[in-house]
């Protein structure tokens, strides 16, 4: 979290002087996060009668992986794109942390190849355990646990819903002369659960490791 802070506050005072050179008066900032997934959707498998004795049935349950790369495949298909092999997944968060705002896209770089935000449905409750405000620096830092709940929904298979309790450190930044804000937190979504179904639509028990990481400020012009 001290490396985070520090390589936000030395973005902030970048901000700052841009603003006074002359740029745009009024700018706001987005937060950009790298999301990662790892997936686990459990469903039931088909019965395997035993040929010596027709009595004894066996069911084992059939998994399926998700990682973010497969999500990322699965979001070129719906939107018509071939993602190169370096495309991420992040969410931008626009104005200050505001998680009705999130976005989700896939981005090569700083080239946005695709908004595929209406593939995700985020809510985040939180509850502060510490807060501290450095006034100089107009920034304020902090650790709390947040309720989590992710839904990525195609119309289609495969689709899951997980939800849990995350711990989540955070930062928040307003630099008054450039009129430039920026939040950012840095969350370990490890244990979440949930419904969903696999490729073939089987219904499935779903456990998922959720992570939204290397926060970096994105300055844009007030529309």
């Amino acid at each position: 979290m001290k490396h985070l802070v520090k390589r936000l506050t030395l973005g902030i005072i970048g901000a700052a002087l841009v603003a006074s050179t002359g740029a745009h008066a009024a700018q706001l900032t987005n937060s950009v996060q790298y999301i990662n997934f790892r997936v686990v959707l459990l469903g039931q498998g088909t019965a395997d009668v035993n040929s010596d004795n027709p009595n004894f049935i066996t069911q084992e349950p059939k998994k399926t992986v998700l990682v973010t790369s497969n999500i990322i495949n699965i979001l070129g298909t719906l939107t018509g794109n071939t993602f190169p092999p370096t495309a991420k997944l992040v969410r931008v968060e626009n104005p200050v942390g505001e998680t009705a705002s999130a976005r989700f896209q896939v981005r090569n770089g700083t080239n946005v190849l695709a908004d595929v935000t209406s593939y995700f449905n985020l809510n985040v409750k939180r509850v502060v355990l510490e807060s501290q405000e450095h006034l100089l620096a107009h920034l304020t830092n902090g650790t709390d646990l947040a309720y989590v709940q992710l839904t990525f929904n195609q119309g289609g298979a495969p689709t899951f819903d997980v939800s849990g309790v995350v711990y989540t450190e955070w930062v928040t930044l307003y630099a008054r002369k450039a009129h430039a804000y920026f939040a950012a937190d840095e969350m370990d979504g490890d244990g979440m659960t949930g419904l969903g179904a696999d490729f073939d639509g089987t219904p499935c028990i779903v456990s998922a490791n959720i992570g939204a990481h290397g926060s970096f400020l994105e300055l844009r012009p007030e529309p």
